[in-house]
């Protein structure tokens, strides 16, 4: 929580330090996620895809250069059956981040954009079989990458290649997950 806190405390500073360039435009997304690494072993995901949705603030500043201040959700799951056993496997996060976003237009909120981001977010991971189930949740720094691009003032779209490497503990046993993904989103601002 203490991030989501930091991030909005860094928004109202903006706002009060009178840092728009340009006006501000706040955003909301769908996003379509294929997870890589320890998310995608055969024994876990095995690359089910994601779905997510998130919510953005893009502050331009100046030369076509934007903060990007975001909250992100995606949740994967599986069903699989394993001998006459039914399992459920969800893996879901919550990542709050920042992102600084570079317009080749040197103009924010047209054309192609390239991003970079830091974030904080927490994983939570669940094994269940009928009323039985076994979780354990875990915070970590996620890192991103990126390009999109800008139709017009509402519409754009994004790619993004994301990171972080979450230990979560189960009853006592503590695990270690990478878990990059590759996300599409489609991004409405108004």
């Amino acid at each position: 929580m203490k991030v989501y806190r930091s991030l909005l405390v860094a928004a109202t500073f903006l706002v009060a330090s009178g840092a728009w360039a340009q006006s501000v435009k706040a955003g909301f997304q769908f996003t379509i996620s294929e997870p890589q690494g320890d998310l995608a072993a055969s024994d876990q995901l095995n690359m089910k895809t994601g779905y997510g949705a998130g919510f953005s603030i893009l502050v331009p500043l100046q030369n076509g250069v934007a903060l990007v201040p975001r909250l992100d959700y995606i949740g994967y799951s599986r069903t699989q059956t394993v001998g006459s056993v039914d399992l459920d496997t969800k893996v879901t996060t919550w990542v709050g981040g920042l992102d600084l976003q570079f317009f080749t237009s040197g103009k924010t909120s047209q054309g192609l954009y390239l991003a970079a981001g830091i974030g904080y977010g927490t994983g939570k991971f669940e094994i269940s079989q009928g009323s039985q189930s076994v979780s354990g949740s875990a915070s970590a720094f996620n890192i991103a990458a990126g390009l999109g691009y800008v139709f017009n003032s509402t519409v754009s779209a994004e790619l993004r290649y994301t990171s972080a490497k979450y230990e979560p503990e189960f009853n006592g046993l503590k695990l270690s997950a990478s878990c990059p993904a590759l996300n599409a989103s489609l991004v409405f601002r108004f």
